[in-house]
């Protein structure tokens, strides 16, 4: 073989193998597109990206093959079929009149079309055109909705304290169906207890316990406790959500924590999970200047647990509630009303389990899966901790509420026709809702008017930030634009959001997530 005829030779390979491994290349993107959204379904695409790309949903290297044996069949069967039928032979030619369908001619062209449509579609599944639309897309209406909550509220005479219990991926979906939940067994009956309990309100949407929807900006851990004490979605780049540290953390942000700041009380956040992850410790500090008790320092405020207690992101429900929490209130004596906040993460994804001994009671064993068995076990803490909660002075004077940050991303987690929607409950509040509270179309960011509401603050025109108080008669956002057009428009590019609430961060942020990427 000439030199000139090898050349030859291998410009026909390469002729034929490129177009090949293109359309390899769109048929992955194509089923990988549908496996995400199957995996985390309602994600937006910013948020999809930042649970795989920061192992937000703690998994590390096992969702991705997880990913691969789930998409290695439904490839491997594409592919050959389309390679054979735009490239496969024919003994007969197969006409629609006088056009010749079989054997295809243009070979290239089709190959290339075909791509885009496989790219196009896969893009599609997790949202990408939405996201590149709203990222260049301004829209004023999270301006235009936006009510400062600075000046805005008045306290009662008699202060009263906030207990704020939330709970890592605790969704109303862990009750049965005859609850109005998805799953067969019951594994959560203390938590479902406590909507029935004689102090409590909760808040649903399909006239049972359906709780509390997602909407954007507000579906992971940082985003949800923002959202619940700020009225705000946390709009910032993907790519910086596990890393956002400042000393300006939503600058512009006027929350639940500068509120009670204003009014006397002490702040005090204990986390179960280290709160340097996605800037958490950051917003508690700036907003409401909270002792922050976590992982990483919990010996200096005295307390110790035992290594059985803990986990790769700090330690048991157990340990934070039944005694830290416990300790703290039995030793918390001031004239200062309280505002104390408990963050949990044992439920999160598929959960921890905890071994009994030194005076812990450790996990129930009693459910044929390790996340029933961890959702039992929470429950059984929660429902612990205000069992006792009830016998304490401290009590009679102080609001609790129960919170779910977001769904379970644990794909299979539940049925897909299972009402899903975030626990909530509010104890030893002051008032009655208005209106019917189990048939309301509401977010997270209603919950920071609603619990001032429920510890007696009066509240100029029922709204703050862009949350309603839902004890008043007056329709949230979610009600007058209902969940997917409000996403819409909390989904496009904010200025107001830019340069009032994230304020001198907002080009610090933008421009270290360019060089992220």
């Amino acid at each position: 073989m000439t030199k000139q005829s090898a050349k030859e030779s291998i410009r026909r390979y390469l002729k034929t193998i490129i177009p090949l491994i293109f359309l390899a290349f769109c048929l992955v993107a194509f089923w990988a597109g549908i496996y995400v959204s199957d995996t985390f379904p309602g994600q937006s695409a910013d948020e999809l990206f930042f649970y795989l790309f920061n192992n937000a949903a703690g998994q590390g290297g096992g969702l991705f093959i997880d990913g691969m044996k789930a998409m290695a069949l439904p490839f491997i069967l594409s592919w050959v079929f389309l390679v054979f039928l735009i490239y496969g032979s024919f003994r007969k030619p197969i006409k629609i009149g006088d056009c010749v369908i079989f054997p295809i001619k243009h070979k290239k062209i089709v190959t290339a079309v075909i791509c885009v449509i496989l790219l196009s579609l896969g893009f599609q599944c997790v949202g990408f055109f939405s996201y590149i639309f709203s990222d260049f897309h301004a829209d004023e209406f999270i301006e235009m909705s936006y009510v400062e909550p600075s000046g805005k509220v008045k306290a009662p005479e008699k202060k009263r304290n906030l207990l704020i219990i939330e709970v890592e991926s605790l969704e109303t979906t862990v009750f049965t169906r005859e609850q109005g939940g998805g799953w067969d067994e019951e594994v959560c009956p203390e938590l479902y207890a406590l909507l029935s309990d004689p102090d409590a309100v909760y808040f649903a949407v399909d006239g049972k316990v359906q709780g509390t929807p997602s909407v954007t900006a507000t579906t992971w851990t940082t985003a949800a406790l923002v959202s619940y004490t700020s009225g705000l979605p946390f709009k910032i780049p993907w790519a910086m959500r596990n890393s956002y540290r400042s000393d300006h953390f939503m600058q512009g942000a006027y929350t639940i924590g500068d509120t009670l700041k204003e009014q006397g009380y002490k702040n005090v956040l204990i986390s179960g999970a280290m709160t340097n992850f996605g800037g958490v410790g950051d917003y508690f500090t700036n907003h409401g200047s909270y002792d922050v008790i976590d992982v990483n320092d919990y010996w200096e405020y005295g307390f110790s647990f035992p290594n059985s207690q803990r986990n790769e992101w700090g330690f048991s429900d157990e340990v934070l509630m039944m005694y830290m929490a416990k300790e703290y209130i039995e030793n918390y004596d001031s004239d200062q009303p309280l505002h104390l906040m408990l963050s949990t993460i044992d439920t999160h994804f598929n959960g921890y389990l905890y071994e009994k001994g030194n005076g812990y009671t450790g996990s129930e064993t009693k459910f044929d899966s390790q996340t029933e068995n961890v959702y039992a076990t929470t429950s059984r803490v929660v429902g612990e901790f205000i069992s006792w909660l009830k016998t304490t002075e401290f009590y009679k004077n102080t609001t609790v509420l129960i919170i779910g940050d977001h769904e379970n991303m644990l794909k299979g987690f539940c049925d897909d026709d299972a009402p899903r929607g975030r626990y909530n409950v509010i104890l030893n509040g002051v008032k009655q809702p208005a209106s019917d509270p189990h048939r309301r179309v509401f977010t997270p960011m209603d919950f920071y008017p609603t619990v001032l509401s429920a510890m007696g603050f009066e509240i100029e025109g029922d709204r703050l930030a862009h949350g309603v108080d839902l004890y008043a008669a007056i329709p949230p956002l979610a009600e007058l634009k209902r969940i997917h057009a409000l996403n819409n428009r909390l989904n496009a590019k904010s200025d107001f959001f830019d340069n009032y609430i994230l304020g001198d961060d907002a080009e610090w942020l933008k421009k270290m997530a360019e060089e992220d990427e």
